[in-house]
């Protein structure tokens, strides 16, 4: 017999103890992590509850997805008693949104119905809800635009917490974006160099610019336009999303058509000229958007990142005429700043795919 066929054997005849010596000799053999799966359950059956958790977290570690897996950690975890209910809340609360559908179904399970009782596990469940209520709306809406959604859209991991970011925050990045575009471009040529500058300062934007933005300012405006000009109308894409959460009323569309028109005229008057622009001031005369809105626009823009994304791959998942390098671009750039403005602790070069 193999070894595979004497595990099966053992554990067929509940011989846990002996199963569990054959599934760590295959799992310490084999190249992928899913194979530590029949060593968790054999630790669950030997009522090993922590260092079965720790087996399924190892198979997750190779598969996020692993839905089988992660509900045999939380049930190896809640089984651990008290100490482990405040883990099993902590592991659930950071798949909320990466994994809201998981948690929905978690609660939904007999093994973790008393749990969902608890008012601090029923406000996870209501946000899974509600994300998956979002997803739902991107995907409908995205549909109706001519993108196609065969397989399931991938969702996210991330370490940052979602919280919309202060308006200040997000008024500065809309002057760096408009200071660096009208450096850069031909369309900014009537602007003094110095207005540039002094805004710039005045509003404490210097201290706040990227890395790359940093980069062009080191610069001649000569060389700047030189080096940067072609590409500046992506620093108007980023901007959009920005201004739009602020309370600018032209919508950034997941559509990946380009800033124009009468947006593109409405921008920077709403934003003001660099001269007379006091962002303390300026901050007072709009009202933002709240965070709900903001986070159903981010989550459509990915959805239609993925699309495009698997349209480069050869896959029919675009709209009729949609380039997956251009408009896929303009989704991007715009999907970058409204992550950037969702995630607090997040830098403006992370929030970058």
């Amino acid at each position: 017999m193999t070894v595979i066929e004497e595990y099966e054997a053992a554990a067929s005849a509940g011989k846990w103890l002996e199963a569990l010596q054959l599934a760590q000799q295959i799992a310490e053999r084999a190249p992928h992590p899913t194979c530590w799966f029949n060593v968790g359950v054999c630790l669950d059956e030997l009522n090993r509850h922590m260092e079965a958790a720790q087996a399924f977290q190892r198979v997750i570690a190779g598969d996020y997805f692993d839905d089988g897996a992660r509900f045999r950690m939380l049930r190896s975890l809640f089984l651990t008693g008290d100490s482990g209910v405040q883990i099993v809340h902590d592991e659930i609360a950071t798949i909320v949104r990466a994994l809201p559908q998981v948690v929905v179904e978690l609660s939904q399970l007999e093994t973790f119905t008393s749990l969902f009782k608890q008012d601090e596990f029923a406000v996870l469940k209501t946000a899974a809800e509600r994300n998956l209520e979002t997803r739902r709306t991107s995907l409908q809406h995205l549909s109706g635009e001519g993108f196609v959604f065969s397989e399931p859209i991938p969702l996210r991991q991330s370490d940052h917490a979602i919280a919309l970011r202060s308006m200040t925050e997000i008024g500065r990045r809309v002057l760096a974006l408009q200071c660096v575009f009208l450096y850069v471009s031909s369309e900014g040529e009537s602007v003094d160099t110095r207005e540039i500058s002094n805004c710039l300062e005045s509003n404490d934007v210097g201290y706040h610019l990227a890395i790359d933005e940093q980069e062009i300012f080191s610069r001649s405006r000569s060389q700047a336009q030189a080096e940067f000009g072609g590409a500046s109308g992506w620093y108007l894409e980023r901007m959009l999303p920005l201004a739009w959460i602020l309370g600018f009323e032209g919508l950034p569309r997941p559509d990946g058509k380009a800033l124009s028109g009468s947006n593109w005229d409405a921008l920077f008057p709403f934003v003001g000229k660099p001269s007379t622009c006091k962002l303390a001031s300026w901050l007072t005369t709009f009202k933002a958007r709240d965070e709900a809105c903001v986070i159903e626009m981010e989550d459509a823009h990915y959805c239609a990142h993925i699309a495009m994304q698997r349209a480069r791959s050869g896959e029919d998942t675009v709209p009729d005429g949609f380039d997956p390098v251009f408009n896929g671009g303009v989704i991007l750039e715009r999907w970058h700043s409204l992550l950037w403005a969702l995630s607090p602790t997040m830098d403006w070069e992370e929030a970058s795919f």
